[in-house]
């Protein structure tokens, strides 16, 4: 919930937007190119989520589902330092693209993970483990 609803701290946010835009190029952001930049800064991650859901699985059953699930581990690590780098480089992009990629680590952790799980469940809780 706290990766995917970014409501509470939008202000914060918001903020940091138009201090690195100011920084960047001298002006800031209009109401309205703020108000769409933060749409797509809060879609990016659902956007992006049905290509994890999808790739994760066939990514799996080619290279199996544990060498997947720790480069998507990576993924994570990855958008998350991209979101908390941006204020250290001023780049509002950073945390763009750390939303996004964190949003095909979601989509593939909700395919790959269930698989893994039925997996290497015992055979008498198989259809109850994963779903």
């Amino acid at each position: 919930y706290s990766i995917t609803v970014i409501n509470a701290p939008q202000g914060i946010i918001q903020d940091f937007f138009q201090r690195s835009e100011v920084s960047q190029t001298g002006s800031e952001f209009s109401k309205e190119g703020l108000t769409q930049l933060w749409a797509f800064t809060v879609t990016s991650f659902f956007l992006l989520s049905p290509i994890g859901a999808i790739a994760g699985p066939r990514l799996a059953a080619r290279f199996g589902r544990v060498p997947v699930m720790q480069a998507n581990h990576a993924l994570l690590l990855g958008g998350a330092l991209l979101q908390a780098w941006a204020s250290y480089f001023n780049a509002y992009q950073m945390f763009i693209l750390g939303r996004a990629i964190t949003g095909i680590n979601v989509g593939m952790s909700t395919t790959v993970a269930p698989m893994y799980l039925c997996e290497i469940a015992p055979a008498r809780i198989r259809g109850a483990v994963g779903t």
